[in-house]
């Protein structure tokens, strides 16, 4: 059974994009050249979305893009690259978060995404320093998904609750700084 999708959601100005060829929804200062790597790219997550029906649109922009990547705003400045290996790495390890919490239906929370992604920044995606640091933490059910808990969790996990994620752009603007 096909999926319904609103007009109005950022899945269908995707999809659009890639079915026909064309930049659809785009802000109008954006340049040719974008546009077109812009339709590639949403090309790409289709194919991606189309081949992983267990990952849900939302996820897999905000893994394979960036966090804010689902949002309108964010999809009218166009994308520019999608990383669907980086997805299903991280996919992989919000279910075994999930599992581990005893919460298995609830692995795309959007506190489990941020919670592996600040994981991988702290600490790279070397999947044994996942493993050792998910087994070193206490089960804690469903509380592991509320965001009251976020600090619990990342603690819980050896992780740094209060550190920055930093973006690479910030990193190139403080190289230059120096």
């Amino acid at each position: 059974m096909a999926k319904t999708i609103k007009e109005s959601s950022v899945e269908f100005s995707i999809r659009k994009t890639a079915a026909d060829n064309k930049a659809y929804g785009l802000n109008e200062n954006i340049s040719e050249e974008r546009k077109a790597q812009h339709v590639e790219v949403c090309k790409e997550i289709v194919a991606f979305l189309d081949s992983h029906e267990d990952i849900p649109t939302y996820t897999a922009l905000a893994m394979g893009i960036a966090q804010g990547a689902p949002k309108k705003a964010e999809y009218a400045k166009g994308y520019t690259k999608f990383n669907g290996k980086k997805v299903e790495t991280n996919y992989r390890r919000c279910l075994q978060f999930a599992k581990h919490h005893g919460v298995d239906g609830c692995k795309t929370f959007d506190m489990v995404q941020r919670v592996v992604a600040k994981f991988i920044a702290q600490f790279g995606g070397d999947p044994v320093k996942w493993a050792k640091a998910l087994k070193a933490s206490a089960p804690m059910g469903k509380s592991a998904l509320a965001r009251e808990s976020y600090d619990a969790v990342c603690k819980s996990l050896g992780i740094d609750p209060e550190q920055r994620i930093k973006a690479k752009k910030d990193e190139k603007k403080s190289k230059k700084a120096a």
